[in-house]
């Protein structure tokens, strides 16, 4: 009797950080979805005036969902082994997902990982989308060219074609 009193406590434990577990990754992918989707539609409504738009549009506007989407729970970003915005370098601890996923391509769902502070993070790899390719690919227009230049003198972020390896975006949530 004693030992199913302690099987018992055991899986009621266990069950709920399972759950727990399970909810936060639902969380990360809602936010991801939630940042991705607004980011592009703003791109896309951005390329309509133009490439040199865009980019605007992805300096200003992605820190800013972003921004607006992280909280005093959890917090979301994008970041990239090939930055264009060194403000878009991401935690320490994305490194080696970034690595992962230029490594494993065909990996497309969103990893877990448990982070040493009590934190949960979470990344979901980005890979280079037709529009993307305006301000990213390897033929850019020299009018795009020089407003990259301008806006990121140090830009490593051109040269992909379609469909490669772009970036993440990250979650962390307490």
């Amino acid at each position: 009797m004693k030992t199913l009193v302690i099987l018992a406590l055991v899986v009621l434990i266990t069950i709920p950080e399972s759950a727990q577990s399970e909810d936060k990754l639902a969380i990360a992918q809602q936010y991801i979805g939630t940042f991705q989707k607004n980011l592009m539609k703003e791109l896309k409504q951005g390329l309509t005036h133009g490439p040199t738009h865009a980019i605007t549009i992805c300096r200003d506007r992605a820190p800013q969902i972003a921004a607006e989407l992280s909280n005093n729970r959890v917090t979301i970003g994008r970041t990239t082994a090939r930055l264009r915005n060194p403000l878009n370098d991401g935690p320490e601890w994305t490194a080696p997902y970034l690595t992962y996923f230029n490594n494993h391509p065909e990996d497309r769902k969103t990893l877990s990982i448990p982070l040493s502070d009590g934190k949960q993070g979470y990344v979901k790899p980005i890979y280079i989308q037709r529009p993307c390719l305006n301000c990213h690919g390897k033929s850019i227009t020299p009018e795009v060219a020089e407003t990259l230049q301008s806006n990121y003198p140090r830009d490593q972020a051109v040269g992909y074609d379609l469909g490669d390896f772009r970036g993440i975006f990250w979650v962390e949530i307490k």
